[in-house]
């Protein structure tokens, strides 16, 4: 026989049991919003030596990198790199602004002559705010002629 009290935790024990799962979900579900970017974001640039820098970003968030294409158009190997910056902001919605400092570098890609070079990052690139700004900065190193070197970048910002 079972005494009142086996049977008053039994009950205790199959009442709660949903609560604990339904709490143990929720719990699950707020480290993944956090943790995984959910808001597509795309950006392009044309880089030559008359704009051999170009600012891009969500401005606010955490910014998943997932993929740079690279296109060179001129006859030259183009060296460029990505990193991210303090910037004084111009506007509120866009990396506009007058760059104040280098933060991480996150790339130095080099692309051979008139060829396109495509990255892929199956695992996301993090990029975190600098000074709660999230501005990169694309800058070609080998100024060429005015052949552009143009960019795509892809991403999920959080």
């Amino acid at each position: 026989m079972h005494s009142f009290r086996q049977l008053l935790l039994a009950v205790l024990a199959a009442a709660l049991a949903p609560t604990a799962a339904i709490a143990a979900g929720a719990v699950k579900a707020a480290f993944v919003e956090e943790a995984v970017p959910s808001r597509p974001f795309s950006a392009h640039m044309d880089l030559s030596r008359s704009t051999p820098t170009a600012l891009f970003g969500p401005v606010s968030g955490i910014l998943g990198l997932t993929s740079i294409t690279l296109t060179n158009n001129s006859s030259v190997v183009q060296k460029v790199v990505f990193f991210s910056v303090r910037i004084a902001l111009a506007g509120t919605d866009t990396c506009t602004g007058t760059p104040t400092g280098r933060g991480h570098t996150y790339a130095e890609v080099y692309v051979p002559p008139m060829a396109t070079l495509h990255l892929p990052f199956p695992t996301p690139a993090v990029v975190t705010p600098v000074d709660g700004v999230t501005c990169i900065l694309a800058t070609i190193e080998n100024l060429p002629a005015e052949d552009a070197t143009q960019v795509y970048v892809y991403g999920l910002v959080n």
